[in-house]
């Protein structure tokens, strides 16, 4: 051990062991700052996955209560009035669940995204029909 440290070498290998105590506390700290940035996309994209889907069930629920085949109505209440606004309520939920994925498109996969896409195709279909049909009945009974 003596002649290593008093050798011509021992500079040397002082110097490379710091350099390379260096580099991985720099590659370290890269990894920590990756890690983080990960987490925070992470955290993020559970969160804007649960308000999409917070959005859809409400979506589901409206659009199932516009197309209910069997509607109830209380005495005295205006059945147009009722109809108008349980489409109005659709359409809002539609206009909000696809605003938030347009937004939010980034977050998910190109699979994720055609599937929703799709659905919202479906969902604005039957949604149009509705309407085209409480339209007519509504011409119908006047």
């Amino acid at each position: 051990m003596k002649n290593i440290v008093k050798s011509e070498w021992f500079p040397l290998i002082v110097t490379l062991s710091i350099g390379v105590i260096y580099e991985l506390k720099v590659y370290e700290s890269k990894l920590n700052l990756f890690i983080n940035k990960s987490n925070l996309l992470h955290q993020r994209r559970l969160v804007i996955l649960s308000t999409l889907y917070q959005k859809l069930v409400l979506l589901n629920r409206t659009m199932f209560e516009m197309t209910r085949l069997v509607k109830f109505e209380y005495s005295g209440d205006d059945s147009v009035a009722l109809e108008n606004k349980r489409i109005l309520d659709a359409g809002l939920a539609y206009n909000d669940f696809s605003e938030y994925f347009d937004n939010n498109k980034i977050y998910f996969s190109k699979e994720i995204c055609d599937l929703i896409v799709n659905l919202k195709r479906n969902f604005g279909v039957v949604s149009m029909i509705t309407r085209l049909e409480v339209n007519l009945v509504c011409r119908h009974q006047n």
